[in-house]
């Protein structure tokens, strides 16, 4: 039996292939005025990563967990914390 990818839902910017976030009409705009659209991925792998947090006076490192997702049509990766995806279901058994 095969293995199906689950597939979640991840709310983003709309931008174009130069990286410029887009506005409903299709016109470059800031990323406060982009519209907001529902991007599918795979979610590959759940892992880890970490980042330095700096306050006055000490560095703390920070660790926490992310889903590792591949966009379903360019097969981009990328990384997500868990809030930000909700399941959708499975991939059509070929």
């Amino acid at each position: 039996m095969a293995r199906l990818r689950t597939i979640v839902k991840v709310l983003e910017h709309r931008i174009d292939e130069h990286g410029n976030f887009l506005n409903k009409e299709g016109e470059i705009v800031n990323s406060n005025d982009a519209e907001i659209v529902e991007v599918m991925y795979y979610l590959l792998h759940w892992g880890l990563t970490y980042t330095i947090l700096t306050d006055r006076e000490q560095n703390y490192p920070v660790t926490y967990t992310v889903g590792i997702c591949q966009h379903l049509s360019n097969n981009t990766i990328k990384l997500f914390t868990p809030d930000l995806l909700t399941v959708v279901g499975t991939e059509d058994p070929k």
